[in-house]
């Protein structure tokens, strides 16, 4: 019988290679992103992610002979100001960027999220937000310690459902499920998108942080509730493509 995942895991990871820990050259990161869409579960492979102050190293690869991705996200930063030659980039779909950055409207279809913080006050950063765009969150912060706790999380899904927002995981959700290792706590994409279906359910937050705060030993009772996950959770940034695949594959969920 199909996992319930299989139904919710299309173009689900956008490729963070390029960024920390993995930190991959621009040659080999964009190989690895071509032979992963050409894969066995190429379906799950989302957009490749790269730094707006990196585009021309794409560019480069491309004109050397590497597949050019047929989708590409820029994630831009608070002084960054290319924002034209960023819109120009073939196969757009959307760009991220710090609160503070001055990122004017996108073209077309290309979304853009805003990246906000578990600190200050979550309703009125909410509330910024343009319509049409989306709220970008990452699972862990700058030191040890410091990442979003379930309950924001859970407060950041229900707010977004509220204002029709979507939502798009950053680094620190590179595991299927929440783990507590060596004392540090690690956020499970399995759990984010069980949790954004309750959500969208409109379940109350306690059972939406719930579903977050949810050990692999209890998987079963989180699967069936990633049905409609998507329409909320847009999508889940990995460092590691081979890393996520490997790990769903390991528990038959794909």
């Amino acid at each position: 019988m199909a996992s319930p995942l299989h139904a919710v895991l299309e173009r689900l990871f956008d490729d963070a290679g390029l960024f920390p820990p993995l930190n991959r050259p621009m040659a080999d990161a964009l190989r690895h992103h071509a032979e992963a869409r050409e894969g066995p579960h190429g379906r799950l492979v989302g957009p490749f992610l790269c730094p707006a102050s990196r585009l021309a190293e794409v560019d480069a690869c491309v004109a050397a002979g590497i597949p050019r991705p047929p989708a590409i996200a820029v994630v831009g930063y608070d002084t960054f100001v290319g924002w034209r030659a960023v819109y120009a980039t073939p196969g757009l779909v959307h760009v991220e960027a710090p609160p503070n950055a001055r990122v004017p409207a996108p073209p077309g279809r290309v979304r853009r999220y805003v990246e906000i913080a578990p600190h200050g006050d979550l309703d009125r950063a909410l509330d910024a937000v343009e319509a049409g765009d989306g709220i970008k969150v990452r699972g862990a912060g700058p030191v040890r310690g410091s990442g979003p706790g379930t309950d924001w999380l859970a407060q950041v899904l229900i707010g977004c459902l509220a204002r029709h927002l979507v939502v798009k995981a950053g680094g620190g959700f590179d595991q299927p499920y929440r783990t507590s290792d060596d004392g540090t706590v690690r956020h499970g994409f399995v759990n984010l998108l069980a949790a954004a279906g309750l959500a969208r359910s409109r379940r109350p937050a306690h059972e939406v942080a719930a579903a977050l705060a949810t050990g692999e030993d209890r998987a079963a009772d989180l699967l069936p509730r990633v049905s409609g996950s998507r329409e909320l959770l847009a999508s889940v940034s990995v460092s590691s493509l081979d890393q996520a695949l490997h790990e769903l594959a390991a528990r038959d969920l794909l």
